[in-house]
């Protein structure tokens, strides 16, 4: 449980102010999970044409990937994780076709 630091004098070291540091040793926010899956077929067509069929799919399992938690003592959502890792998306799927000759 967090407290604040009750004002007092300055001689009284119970009192002073602490800074905290930015990172912790041993802390660590929460883990990544991202799978990226292609699956691709050639087919020969004749001995001059060649055609390709690819699926690719980005974070395939669609896993939610979480942020940190917030830092911030004043916010009342603080040391919960309430928002997605930025640049983390959900499941996206492309698909592809190529001829060659």
């Amino acid at each position: 449980m967090f407290a604040r630091i009750p004002t007092g004098t300055t001689t009284d070291p119970a009192s002073t102010a602490r800074s905290n540091p930015y990172n912790y040793d041993g802390l660590v926010g929460p883990s990544t999970s991202q799978t990226d899956m292609t699956l691709s077929k050639s087919f020969k067509l004749t001995e001059r044409f060649k055609f390709e069929v690819r699926a690719e799919a980005y974070n395939a399992f669609n896993h939610l990937n979480w942020d940190n938690p917030i830092l911030n003592q004043t916010n009342a959502n603080f040391g919960k994780v309430i928002n997605r890792r930025p640049g983390y998306i959900g499941r996206e799927i492309q698909y592809g076709f190529k001829l060659s000759f």
